[in-house]
């Protein structure tokens, strides 16, 4: 349905939920909108940390062999590198378009993240467990769902003026520096 063709007089959809047999599309999509937003943030960090750690690797596997003399191990350690940002970046597009199976791959990372990156891993990957499988994100995953999200185009999420305040400051702080300092020898 495009644009132009919406009738806000229209009968709306309807999904087989139980919770919202009856209720309209609409309904449900503006209910769970903040809580897709987060999962979809969710495969979005996971895009970005596949990024950031493929495209560095290849840049070593590139250096590694343009000397002349391979050295095996880290060549070795940057192919692992490259299949885990890969990996990570098919894992993202997945969260990011709501995939069934990449929730429990990301449960699974998140509970390992837990372990493993004490404190603010755990705080972090907790959340996540939360987002993944809380009563609104097992209500965001099923087929159903992806049903309203297509009977409803028109309805988007609007982030805050002041999380982008927020993520300008941080790229700021963080982004500026690393940028400054990329072309230091």
């Amino acid at each position: 349905m495009n644009k132009d063709d919406y009738n806000p007089y229209q009968a709306p959809g309807e999904t087989t939920d139980p919770d919202f047999a009856g209720a309209p599309a609409e309904l449900i999509r503006r209910e769970h909108l903040s809580h897709e937003a987060s999962i979809r943030l969710i495969g979005s960090l996971y895009l970005i940390i596949g990024s950031v750690v493929s495209i560095p690797s290849v840049g070593l596997l590139i250096r590694i062999f343009g000397t002349g003399q391979p050295q095996q191990n880290m060549a070795i350690g940057a192919w692992w590198l490259i299949a885990a940002g890969v990996f990570a970046l098919v894992l993202g597009f997945a969260t990011h378009r709501l995939n069934r199976g990449a929730r429990a791959i990301c449960a699974f990372f998140s509970a390992a993240g837990m372990l493993f990156v004490i404190p603010f891993g755990a705080i972090i990957n907790g959340c996540i467990i939360y987002l993944l499988y809380s009563k609104k994100g097992k209500m965001v995953f099923p087929e159903d769902y992806k049903q309203v999200i297509r009977d409803t185009p028109h309805v988007r999420y609007q982030t805050s003026i002041v999380v982008w305040i927020f993520l300008l400051l941080l790229l700021g702080r963080f982004g500026m520096p690393m940028l400054l300092r990329f072309g230091d020898p």
